[in-house]
């Protein structure tokens, strides 16, 4: 059944009855009698896979990529990751819908439920490290909170301004992991460059002090009181061409004060690495057409996203295991053609 059903996400997301046609393949070349072409049981055989189940393959599946890791795939020694947010649509029954409701703009009967995802990729392997479902609504800071215990001292997170908040940094920055993030529009917005201390042309020292509540970051009341009163962050000015080719100039804020060890052009293109996850995303989305889960229920639909994050991460395995031999980094495969 496991591997049935990794078939239908390796066939791009194909339906039940391809899967039950390899198994009863599978039974013939074994001289063994060929179960009934039933798709019923097949479904309910594989809604009855343990999660525990799920999550044991997947620690082994991780565990076997880090075998693999080597320094060239660190940077500076700092094991790289990113995060963003993307979102899949369920099949429309009142289970799904209570647990995560279609978009409020439209009208009931028009539209599907809705599973919002936070994920964190390892730059290094090209993994899924993690993938956290929540409503759509909720804001990405909130998925990168439940995130946290996933990132180790020494990492690196790479994310764009919607995670970009004091008590994320400050909570981060306790677990010894740096950050590089696009400041927050509402930060930029009252940014005084000539405020900060000089580090070089375009780096400059800030001090931040801690709001009075965390706004929907996810903290207690007393977790939130252990954060320091207040942060000495680096904002970086990168200039460049924006995708339309058009020049623009963009604010950074990063934990790795150093500007010697850190220069500014290095910090700047560390965080288009960033820009990976949404490729990711798009390979799971699209490559593997798996913008609709057809599950019934919240639970079928976690069930989904695990087995999900094993196949995705075999091929990435499939492809770290010829990085040596061939002296290239992970891009120089094509995920459709793995």
């Amino acid at each position: 059944i496991f591997w049935a059903w990794m078939i239908q996400f390796l066939e791009s997301n194909a339906p039940c009855a391809r899967a039950v046609t390899h198994i009863e393949q599978s039974y013939r070349q074994a001289g063994l009698p060929t179960p009934s072409f039933n798709t019923a049981a097949y479904t309910k055989a594989r809604a009855r896979l343990p999660q525990t189940f799920l999550c044991n393959i997947l620690q082994e599946v991780t565990a076997r990529q880090e075998k693999q890791l080597t320094n060239d795939q660190l940077w500076h020694g700092h094991r790289l990751k990113a995060i963003d947010g993307t979102s899949v649509k369920l099949l429309d029954t009142p289970e799904n819908q209570a647990a995560y409701p279609q978009p409020s703009g439209q009208k009931p009967g028009c539209g599907f439920p809705v599973m919002g995802l936070v994920g964190l990729l390892d730059l290094a392997t090209g993994s899924l490290q993690q993938v956290h479902p929540c409503p759509h609504q909720t804001h990405d800071t909130k998925g990168l909170y439940q995130l946290c215990p996933y990132l180790m001292d020494g990492d690196i997170l790479l994310a764009d301004r919607a995670f970009c908040s004091y008590g994320l940094i400050a909570k981060l920055l306790g677990q010894g992991v740096d950050s590089v993030m696009r400041l927050h529009q509402k930060r930029e917005a009252k940014l005084k460059w000539e405020n900060g201390k000089k580090l070089d042309g375009d780096s400059r020292l800030f001090t931040w002090k801690k709001p009075a509540t965390p706004n929907r970051c996810g903290f207690s009341p007393k977790e939130w009181e252990a954060l320091p009163a207040e942060m000495t962050l680096r904002i970086i000015r990168s200039k460049g061409p924006d995708r339309n080719g058009d020049p623009r100039t963009i604010y950074l804020v990063t934990t790795l004060l150093d500007p010697k060890r850190y220069p500014v052009g290095e910090v700047a293109n560390l965080y288009n690495e960033r820009w990976k996850i949404e490729v990711k995303f798009r390979d799971i989305k699209t490559t593997m057409q798996l913008e609709t889960f057809r599950v019934k229920s919240p639970e079928r639909a976690l069930q989904t996203l695990r087995m999900l994050q094993i196949t995705y991460n075999l091929i990435k395995a499939r492809q770290l295991s010829h990085l040596h031999h061939i002296g290239k980094n992970l891009d120089a495969f094509s995920f459709k053609s793995t």
